[in-house]
């Protein structure tokens, strides 16, 4: 048996909850769950049907494969939590930082609903059990891309949910390959990426890495310090921007627009085939904002996106109460490649990573 013991931190607030939606809990089907999406982001195989085969086996899941269709099969990777050393925030406020509360938005600016999260400085030991050595190297790699560039819990798109790997145990034996050195160069933390997150191919179907952008900035000296540089950007681009209802979506949707005036309006996108409309009724930004951890030096990050943002043909369209505007128009990236473009002009320094 291969038994990894990954040791993590949490670096900024995590909205992560069980079965009642409100009390912090970090689960083993929590983590499993982002592992697969970042163990997908990884493989980039245009075939579907090969990518859900080769995921299976992986971590688990149902197949084509029993007498009746329909087989189920056991993960090839155990994972389970423990020595979480939790803090957890009890009475959530504002942060000093208008980007940051704009990015974590309704985790926090709803008085009478703010939720509870595992403070930063939290840790906790992620194991992961392979009879198999190359499905344990696969685990952990699709955990290194989870702590690189995405994280657990809600609003991880918006800067939430950062955790780092602290130390990486294999069968007793120390592996310093997947540890971020104590640095405060930003091309260090370049050189790391490129060495530890390989993505093998591109598929234009869903979020894969390759073909995407990373862009690291200087460090600052804590986590809010570090959001605020990216999230501060974002809000004010957003903000100058939001009267491009019919652009905007290009960040994530469904999005509303005229709260105030009373006359809101949710944006989102549709496909017409063979004369039918079918709603497309959410889609994942595809620009992470977030922060990485270096020993004191925390690193703000921005990860671009390059695939398909709405199948061939969808529309960008509008909802009034069951009014469905269904002209629409063509989706468009331009406000999210001028927001990038901007990010870089924006700040002193930024370097960029492409796979």
């Amino acid at each position: 048996m291969y038994k990894a013991i990954v040791s993590c931190e949490v670096i900024t607030p995590m909205f992560i909850a069980g079965a009642d939606g409100k009390t912090p809990e970090l689960r083993a089907a929590s983590i499993k769950g982002v592992m697969r999406f970042w163990w997908r982001a990884l493989q980039g195989e245009p075939d579907l049907g090969k990518l859900r085969q080769k995921e299976t086996e992986l971590f688990g899941g149902t197949s084509g494969e029993g007498k009746k269709g329909i087989a189920a099969r056991k993960s090839a990777v155990k994972i389970w939590v423990q020595k979480l050393r939790f803090q957890i925030e009890n009475n959530p406020q504002k942060f000093r930082e208008e980007g940051i509360n704009y990015l974590f938005y309704s985790m926090i600016t709803m008085k009478d609903n703010r939720r509870k999260y595992y403070k930063p400085g939290t840790s906790f030991e992620i194991v992961l059990l392979s009879r198999e050595e190359q499905k344990l190297e696969q685990a952990l790699y699709s955990l290194e891309a989870a702590s690189l560039f995405g994280g657990l819990g809600s609003r991880t798109r918006r800067g939430a949910g950062s955790f780092c790997i602290k130390k990486v145990e294999i069968n007793g034996k120390s592996e310093k390959k997947w540890i971020l050195p104590n640095t405060d160069d930003p091309y260090e933390v370049k050189d790391f990426i490129k060495q530890v997150v390989k993505p093998l191919s591109f598929s234009p179907n869903y979020t894969t890495l390759k073909n995407s952008k990373v862009l690291i900035f200087e460090p600052r000296e804590d986590w809010q310090s570090a959001l605020a540089v990216i999230g501060n950007a974002f809000k004010n681009f957003r903000e100058k921007n939001k009267a491009k209802a019919y652009e905007t979506p290009a960040f994530g949707f469904p999005i509303l627009h005229g709260i105030r005036e009373g006359n809101t309006r949710s944006y989102g996108g549709f496909l017409k085939t063979n004369g039918k409309y079918e709603e497309i009724g959410r889609r994942a930004s595809p620009v992470i904002l977030k922060v990485i951890k270096a020993e004191e030096n925390y690193f703000p990050i921005v990860v671009h996106f390059t695939n398909e943002f709405l199948p061939p043909g969808a529309m960008i369209s509008f909802a009034k109460g069951r009014n469905v505007d269904l002209n629409g128009k063509q989706p468009t990236t331009s406000l999210v490649n001028e927001f990038i473009k901007q990010l870089t002009s924006l700040n002193s320094y930024s370097l960029k990573v492409e796979f």
